[in-house]
């Protein structure tokens, strides 16, 4: 599996692995470390081969209008 989103909380989180859910990809919500190792971030993670469209899904909820940055 690999990483495809770092979230800022769990809400966030949950919500891109909903979206990949929807799309048929399997995730794995997961604490990671990335920032420091003392703060856990939420992260997304998808089977390898769903990492492409997984973060085609994920860009274009960012994009999307009506959004919260």
């Amino acid at each position: 599996m690999k990483r495809a989103y770092v979230a800022q909380n769990q809400v966030d989180a949950e919500l891109v692995a909903n979206r990949l859910r929807a799309a048929g990809i399997e995730v794995v919500v997961k604490l990671d470390t990335v920032a420091a190792p003392s703060i856990p971030y939420p992260s997304v993670w998808v089977e390898d081969d769903d990492l492409p469209r997984a973060r085609e899904l994920i860009a274009g909820r960012r994009a999307s209008p009506g959004d919260i940055a």
